[in-house]
């Protein structure tokens, strides 16, 4: 195998990688699964013809931030569960002194 085959392969392990974290991540989006779905597969659609190897890393890196924007959005969404449900109500508290 010559090293631009192998660096293609490599490129196609790590695409295929971001799409099923991407795919895992979208579960709990809030617009819904299928929504996330379908957006991902047009912007998968939409690139399908590029070829350029710089443009391939550009891309690439797009997909590790959506991942991580991801993510942030479901930690802050769990922060904000548990902030709320664990938070003294205000009033008990000027009650006491």
């Amino acid at each position: 195998m010559k090293a631009a085959e192998k660096l293609g392969l490599a490129r196609a392990v790590r695409l295929k990688i971001f799409v099923g974290t991407l795919l895992y991540l979208g579960k709990n989006y809030p617009k819904g699964y299928d929504y996330f779905r379908d957006k991902l597969r047009m912007a998968f659609d939409k690139n399908k013809g590029v070829t350029d190897p710089q443009q391939i890393q550009e891309l690439l890196g797009k997909c590790d931030n959506i991942a991580r924007e991801l993510e942030t959005l479901y930690m802050m969404r769990q922060y904000r569960v548990v902030n709320k449900r664990f938070r003294e109500d205000p009033r008990k508290q000027r009650s006491s002194m």
